[in-house]
């Protein structure tokens, strides 16, 4: 995930109440482990605030994993897709990941 601050594209402005609540949850998820999901509209600034927090993640040697956004109506379809494909193979659950990717192709 891109770091902001170490790419050069300058300080954080009025999300110092947002970082703070992240850096608590980190603060959190480095002494008794878990996870940190950030939702929202798009254009708000989640992939900005990601970056901060994942550079202050990363100098805490938190183990940063990310994952990119899908349309829930285009995953909902592939997932539906995929199990339909798995139930007529005779399964009762996709194995795999790729199982939905390829429905989606």
């Amino acid at each position: 995930m891109l770091d902001a601050s170490r790419a050069g594209i300058g300080p954080l402005i009025g999300r110092a109440a947002e970082m703070r609540t992240l850096t608590a949850l980190l603060d959190g998820i480095e002494t008794g482990g878990g996870a940190l999901v950030l939702r929202g509209e798009p254009g708000i600034g989640k992939s900005r605030l990601l970056a901060e927090v994942s550079g202050i993640a990363q100098d805490r040697g938190i183990a940063v994993l990310t994952a990119a956004a899908m349309d829930l109506d285009r995953w909902r379809k592939a997932a539906d897709d995929a199990l339909y494909g798995a139930k007529a193979a005779g399964r009762n659950r996709v194995t795999a990941a790729s199982e939905i990717a390829g429905a989606r192709a």
